[in-house]
């Protein structure tokens, strides 16, 4: 038997992009897998997450009734923090907020994921499905990596040294003897991070790792001081928005990035429009990379000579395992299931067959492999770039997707652009963003034929204008420009 989900969605995701979106990646879970990359592993820390997690533990402290009570395997200091909480509620309430703010904390320890500004915080809570990893590899490149030295310092503060609330807050709950654990990534070696000349092969991972650095000059200084937690965020910002630009471009054959029309001005009808197709092509470029590489699995996989209408029935019907597990398979519900998986990938494949389609069996079943993944799949990678989209404040509309930056957002980017010291027009931070993301907003002039190339309907000059507009003056409102009487914008990007 093929199972499906591992020979036409995991070992391709594995091995081609290094890490798997196939479930919902929260911030805090990107934030959790880059950082426990960074730090070298994790350490469980599970006096810490009694302390924080009142749903699952409503008492704190050794209960007389248990013979082997956990509470007396914690360190003294561990012991004395968990007591404290248990007579004082509210500081545990408080706790809770803060490393739980993203809605990631649950029963178990290893499940869980916090608003981390430390080492201590990281678990081996693996819904970042090696994405954090996968940060890590392109900021370790090379002999100078600024980015990453700067997250272990910050990260790795000794007790004394911390100078952020949250782990300053938490530093009773540390016990310092515990040993970071990691995962092996001796075998990990994803075509994406491929190296030639010295350099990635993939030139957005190149511009990734200039970002991230870029970031941290302009951060150093102020994360050093009082800014830790504004850095650490930021970070995390640019970590989820690199992941979304990867699988936005991994199907993308074309030199440029795929389109982000930013919609500044929300009036604009036609810069609405546009905004959306825009975000239509991020489904279109996964939809292609999954099929090429589905084909590939496809044609390595069967011989083309017997590859029949009748014997790809007999397969979808009954040489593939559907299920995801064998409880699944025990129940009415998941035979129910697997059968649409089933009749809806015959229907597919018959589509792609019949009428004046003139696609061969490969073609056919590779294109019905392609569209039945979405079904199966708990969220597919659409549901990922989507969820990280709207998350980090890119993607706005419910049905209709389009890109409205949140104003954090834009000071991520900026921050990853200007270098510290400098002063750039607007429209030269236009011409490195389309470059460099794909990003366009009106400054350059030759947007609609830039978008024309796409497909994507032309954007109404004034529209571009306004919006042009509106972006100086949110950037302006936040202190990163400054305009001047003969129209000029000019960005900076201070301490």
């Amino acid at each position: 038997m093929l199972e499906f989900r591992q020979i036409f969605f995991e070992d391709i995701v594995t091995s081609q992009l290094g890490y798997k979106p196939s479930i919902e990646i929260k911030p805090a879970h990107l934030a959790n897998g880059f950082f426990r990359a960074v730090c070298g592993g994790y350490v469980n820390n599970e006096a810490q997450h009694q302390a924080l997690y009142p749903q699952g533990y409503p008492t704190l402290g050794p209960d007389p009734t248990k013979q082997r009570d956990k509470f007396t395997q914690f360190a003294p200091t561990q012991q004395q923090a968990l007591l404290f909480l248990k007579e004082n509620e509210v500081q545990r309430e408080i706790l809770q907020g803060l490393l739980s703010a993203d809605k990631a904390v649950f029963k178990g320890v290893s499940t869980s994921s916090y608003s981390l500004s430390h080492a201590s915080h990281v678990t081996s809570d693996n819904h970042d499905r090696d994405a954090g990893m996968w940060l890590h590899k392109i900021l370790s490149h090379g002999q100078n990596a600024p980015a990453l030295d700067l997250l272990r310092e910050l990260l790795q503060q000794e007790p004394r040294r911390r100078n952020d609330e949250l782990s300053v807050l938490t530093l009773p709950l540390d016990d310092l003897s515990q040993t970071r654990k990691q995962k092996s990534y001796d075998n990990w070696s994803p075509v994406s991070l491929q190296i030639e000349n010295g350099q990635f092969r993939d030139p957005l991972l190149r511009d990734i790792r200039a970002a991230f650095d870029q970031l941290a000059q302009n951060d150093a200084g102020s994360a050093r001081q009082n800014g830790k937690l504004d850095t650490l965020r930021r970070m995390t910002t640019l970590a989820c928005f690199s992941v979304y630009l990867h699988l936005a471009n991994c199907g993308n054959d074309k030199p440029d990035r795929v389109p982000i029309v930013l919609r500044l001005e929300k009036n604009g009808r036609t810069l609405h429009q546009a905004s959306i197709a825009s975000y239509q092509w991020v489904r279109r470029s996964l939809d292609a990379f999954m099929y090429r590489e589905i084909h590939n699995v496809v044609q390595q996989t069967f011989d083309p000579t017997n590859l029949k209408d009748e014997q790809i029935k007999e397969l979808i019907y009954h040489q593939i395992n559907w299920y995801r597990t064998q409880s699944e398979a025990n129940t009415a519900a998941g035979q129910n299931k697997v059968k649409d998986y089933q009749d809806n990938c015959w229907r597919f494949y018959q589509s792609y067959r019949g009428g004046a389609a003139d696609h061969t069996p490969q073609e056919a079943l590779a294109r019905a492999f392609t569209d039945i993944l979405r079904q199966v799949l708990s969220s597919s990678p659409q549901d990922i770039a989507r969820a990280l989209g709207t998350r980090i404040g890119l993607l706005t509309g419910r049905n209709k997707k389009s890109y409205q930056a949140h104003p954090d957002l834009l000071e991520v980017l900026l921050r990853a652009t200007i270098p510290k010291g400098e002063t750039w027009p607007v429209h030269q931070v236009g011409e490195l963003w389309a470059s460099r993301y794909g990003i366009l907003f009106g400054i350059l002039g030759d947007e609609n034929d830039r978008l024309s190339s796409w497909g994507i309907p032309p954007v109404n000059g004034t529209e571009f204008s306004v919006n042009v507009a509106a972006l100086a003056e949110l950037l302006e409102q936040s202190g990163y420009a400054r305009r001047y009487a003969d129209g000029i914008v000019l960005v900076t990007v201070g301490d």
